[in-house]
């Protein structure tokens, strides 16, 4: 089947849609290997430079940033853009006679925001939204879920079909009669949002004729400078200024004054090929790379001023190759990429869901998602354990030299 038209005013370039299988990963701009070998020797030259208006800070003298001044510099990615783009994307779609095209997926890696986008357009244009089955109605093949599914004549939005199913000999029945109705037509029109490793998973568990998909287009240097400046939420007019801490080199800035600066940052670069361009990814591993200049003023005032400001209008950002993600514990057992295949496949579960899954003992889990969270790979939250944005790229990676069913993202 081809692909639903796509269609996007340049207003909402943010975000931008496109057939998942046009979806590419920005590149590494210089090989891991060239850059740890030639880091010391550049480092030699760099100090060597003119200064330029921004004078670097020894990285002993910043600190990193509270919960409200990351949240002043780094809030929440605009996912409400991201559903108004959605929809403008599918808007020739949605106006078609639509003949034997009758839903759409939406596509997107972990902490992608899939749910976000699509919660954010049914909310905005009072959208039909179809809520996920329990898991025990998942399990029991429940068709009291399917009896409130919309009928035809119906425009709805489905925002997670990876609640939709459990990797279970009794979990995907209720999945595949579902994407029988939506895909005859029989509940109208919709968009199905799903979680990429959902979507590879499932390929391979429902044998029918797989409708269109799309995706967000991989955000590059470029677009991660706009995704990022849209995060900031300043207070009285503040213009911030980003450069690298170990050489003053300027990344981006919220004005519009000229730099002259000589010095270059692959920050971004090398942030975008290694977040594979996933904006939830990337976000996570730029606030953990930001610091400001101590202020010992700015501290006395903050105690009388919840509104106080930053004490500089320079965020400096930890270089690249100084940064420390998180890793896997050395020798990870087989159980460790059991859970966290598990969790991917599902977008998170609860401790129930994984002893059920799981050919594992109930103590052996909680050892295992206790040893993946205290080496930040993995997070619990609203009783959920899932593969945190910060470690997933490593997560992901080593699932994919272990031979496992991985996405495509």
């Amino acid at each position: 089947m081809t692909n639903p038209s796509l269609k996007q005013d340049d207003t909402q370039k943010i975000w931008e849609f496109i057939p998942i299988s046009e979806y590419k990963s920005p590149e590494v701009p210089v090989s891991q290997v060239t850059r740890k070998g030639l880091s010391q020797i550049w480092r030699i030259f760099r100090q060597e430079e003119e200064k330029s208006e921004v004078a670097f800070k020894p990285e002993s003298d910043l600190r990193t940033l509270d919960a409200s001044q990351l949240e002043q510099i780094s809030s929440a990615p605009n996912w409400e853009a991201g559903g108004s783009a959605l929809r403008e994307t599918l808007q020739t779609w949605l106006k078609s006679d639509r003949i034997g095209q009758n839903i759409v997926f939406l596509v997107e890696p972990p902490h992608g925001g899939h749910a976000e986008k699509l919660m954010a357009w049914a909310t905005q244009n009072d959208v039909t939204i179809v809520s996920p089955p329990t898991p025990e109605q998942i399990m029991e093949n429940a068709d009291v879920w399917l009896a409130s599914l919309p009928e035809r004549d119906t425009f709805w939005i489905y925002p997670t079909l990876e609640k939709t199913y459990l990797r279970h000999a009794s979990g995907l029945s209720l999945m595949r009669r579902f994407l029988d109705r939506a895909a005859s037509g029989a509940m109208g029109l919709g968009v199905i949002g799903c979680d990429s490793w959902a979507w590879a998973y499932l390929q391979h568990v429902w044998h029918g004729s797989w409708p269109s998909a799309i995706t967000s287009k991989a955000s590059d240097q470029t677009q991660l400078v706009r995704q990022f400046q849209r995060m900031l939420r300043p207070k009285r007019g503040t213009t911030y200024l980003f450069c690298q801490a170990d050489n003053g080199a300027p990344l981006f800035s919220t004005g519009k004054e000229d730099n002259n600066s000589e010095k270059t940052s692959d920050y971004l670069q090398q942030l975008a090929a290694f977040s594979h361009g996933n904006i939830g990814v990337a976000q996570a591993i730029w606030r953990d790379s930001l610091c400001i200049e101590p202020d010992e003023a700015l501290r006395e005032k903050q105690n009388d001023d919840e509104d106080a400001t930053l004490a500089s209008q320079v965020i400096w950002v930890t270089p690249w190759d100084d940064l420390e993600h998180p890793s896997l514990p050395a020798k990870a057992s087989e159980q460790v990429a059991f859970v966290l295949h598990t969790l991917l496949l599902h977008n998170g579960l609860s401790f129930e869901l994984l002893q059920q899954l799981l050919p594992l003992a109930g103590n052996q889990i909680m050892e295992t998602v206790s040893q993946l969270t205290e080496a930040g790979l993995v997070t619990y939250q609203d009783k959920t354990w899932k593969v945190a944005a910060r470690g997933y790229p490593v997560v992901r990676s080593y699932l994919k030299s272990n031979g496992y069913l991985c996405d495509a993202f």
